[in-house]
């Protein structure tokens, strides 16, 4: 009776939030999107074909596949931070650069606790707004755990101005999801970096939805 309930009650709510923005949404058509995978417009290519291969080379050598670039260590100067009210605003190059400059900024809030050497990185869900886990932040610093919680690609202060939504994180088109994905996990892994250079000595990493993934990825 209960689970039957429970059950009931998980779809319903599935359904309503499903419906909410519908208004918003956009269909967009299938592509390859071999493009955003350093692709040209070579003739003759079997797009399904190419996929599955370039899906087996970075299965294989996924940590490079993952890896981003070297930063050059703290000196660098690509890392900034901005003292707000009640955390720091963090900005930094991505460690891969697509076709829309406004998503090539990776954007982050500090949340500082106690002696700030732990922190838990946080990866949003899909389409999440910019408040998205903030409170989830903040309740980590009640534990005295310090929380960087990330913009995800496409996201928020990184959607292009032609987009309503996060489509291009996640869309139709395999080889840009693809792209964004990598990015995204670099993204993270970079803010990693940032974090030992601060001195923090235990970082962890959590998020829900896509966010979960791309933590697990990282």
């Amino acid at each position: 009776m209960l689970e039957r309930y429970v059950r009931r009650y998980m779809h319903e709510m599935e359904r309503r939030l499903h419906a909410r923005d519908e208004g918003e949404r956009v269909v967009r058509p299938f592509a390859w999107g071999l493009e955003h995978l350093g692709y040209g417009n070579e003739s003759g290519l079997n797009p399904r074909e190419v996929l599955r291969g370039f899906n087996r080379q970075a299965l294989a050598g996924s940590e490079e596949f993952f890896r981003p670039p070297e930063t050059g260590g703290q000196e660098s100067g690509i890392f900034t931070l901005e003292n707000r009210e009640d955390y720091g605003w963090l900005r930094y190059p991505s460690g891969l650069a697509t076709a829309h400059m406004s998503n090539n900024i990776v954007h982050g809030r500090y949340y500082r606790a106690g002696r700030d050497d732990r922190a838990v990185i946080v990866s949003p869900q899909w389409n999440a707004n910019e408040e998205s886990h903030v409170a989830l932040c903040r309740g980590l610093n009640r534990c005295g755990i310090s929380a960087l919680r990330l913009s995800l690609p496409y996201h928020d202060w990184r959607r292009p101005a032609e987009l309503t939504r996060a489509d291009y994180m996640i869309s139709a088109n395999i080889g840009r999801t693809i792209e964004s994905v990598r990015q995204a996990v670099m993204d993270l892994r970079r803010a990693v970096d940032w974090l030992r250079w601060r001195g923090v000595e235990r970082i962890g990493v959590m998020g829900s939805s896509i966010g979960s993934c791309v933590s697990w990825l990282a």
